[in-house]
C-alpha cells in the first residue's frame, strides 16, 4: 500500500472516524490505531506483522515487570531486556 493510494486513503479515513468516535475510550482507540498499523504493514508484507506482534508482546511483559519491580537496577535490566 503506497501513500498516494486510494486504498491508503480510505485506511486512514476508516481508522480517523474510528479513532474519534471513541472519543473517551482511551483502550479501543489504541486497538484501532494498532489495527491500522497492522492493516498498513500488512498490506506490504505480512513478515512485518510477526515482528511487531512480538516486539508488542515482549514490551508489554517488560512493561509489566518493571511496575511489580522498585528495584532501580532491576528496573533498568527489564528495559534493556525489552529494547
Amino acid at each position: 500500500m503506497m501513500f498516494h493510494s486510494i486504498q491508503y486513503l480510505a485506511l486512514i479515513a476508516i481508522a480517523f472516524a474510528a479513532f474519534w468516535s471513541l472519543a473517551n475510550r482511551r483502550l479501543p482507540r489504541i486497538g484501532v490505531l494498532l489495527t491500522a498499523s497492522l492493516i498498513f504493514y500488512g498490506a506490504w508484507k505480512l513478515t512485518p506483522i510477526f515482528v511487531f506482534i512480538g516486539y508488542a508482546v515482549v514490551n508489554f511483559a517488560c512493561g509489566h515487570a518493571m511496575e511489580r519491580t522498585k528495584v532501580p537496577l532491576q528496573r533498568k535490566l527489564i528495559l534493556i531486556a525489552a529494547l
